[in-house]
């Protein structure tokens, strides 16, 4: 069809009452298959309830029948677009977020470049992780939190917590036990423990979209063998497993209560 070609619609209007359709007020819908992955999100491969059908008015086409969207509240071939400002506003949070990015990674160069030139050897990955063991602590409490909060975000597994989640909701533990082990965890790792619930237990991760959607997949790429649960749930009662036992190890070093299948933690 013509780029510039006018269809005439079978059944139905326009908005304006006509049922001649310019070519920009319609998507017309491909009767093959999209031979790629890339070609399948693009809007004349994918189908609507609005769509209809229309005959070629003019061109050399003209007289072929065509199926096409030309409702202008469709979501899927005539989605909104955002206004000037909105997008503007987005485009500079965009900017102000690569340079911040690109500032904190030319930081981080800088160091390990500073590191790499003072030792006479070729550094392995367990050597930069210890050189990171070794300067977390020198940070101080708002940059240990911005790092731990960019990083509890990035990092954190769907998988991990499901694990989590259905340990708790299945098994029971010995909380003196379960205590010993965190705590030899922590002096390992020479972390201190959380006084505070992590990102990981907060709105700000179980409502990140990008972590829903993560979730979602998860849960979809799993439907034959586990339950899907929303991940505010999942978050919840991992939280209440979780935080008193490490609240009560940092307080006592110990914690002698036990957890029964489902919770909660009783003396």
């Amino acid at each position: 069809m013509s780029k510039t070609s006018n269809v005439v619609m079978f059944y139905g209007k326009t908005q304006d009452g006509s049922k001649i359709i310019t070519r920009s007020k319609y998507v017309e819908i491909k009767s093959e298959k999209a031979d790629t992955p890339e070609k399948a999100k693009w809007p004349e491969f994918k189908t609507c309830k609005f769509i209809t059908e229309a005959i070629v008015s003019e061109g050399i086409d003209k007289g072929e029948m065509r199926r096409v969207c030309a409702e202008a509240d469709c979501p899927i071939h005539h989605p909104k677009k955002q206004s000037t400002k909105a997008d503007a506003s987005f485009k500079a949070e965009q900017g102000k977020s690569r340079r911040e990015q690109s500032l904190a990674i030319a930081t981080g160069m800088r160091v390990l470049q500073t590191i790499v030139a003072a030792v006479p050897v070729r550094l392995m990955k367990r050597d930069f992780l210890f050189i990171a063991e070794q300067m977390l602590p020198l940070l101080d409490d708002k940059r240990l939190e911005m790092v731990a909060r960019k990083l509890g975000i990035a990092n954190t597994r769907m998988k991990d917590f499901h694990d989590l989640y259905s340990l708790s909701r299945l098994f029971s533990f010995e909380g003196q036990i379960l205590s010993e082990a965190i705590v030899r965890t922590f002096e390992r790792r020479k972390t201190r423990l959380p006084s505070a619930p992590p990102i990981a237990f907060t709105a700000e991760f179980f409502e990140n979209e990008s972590k829903q959607r993560q979730w979602t997949a998860f849960n979809g790429k799993n439907k034959l063998y586990i339950e899907s649960v929303p991940l505010k749930t999942v978050v919840g009662d991992i939280e209440q497993f979780v935080m008193p036992l490490v609240r009560g190890v940092a307080m006592e070093s110990q914690w002698n209560r036990s957890w029964q299948a489902g919770g909660p933690w009783q003396d």
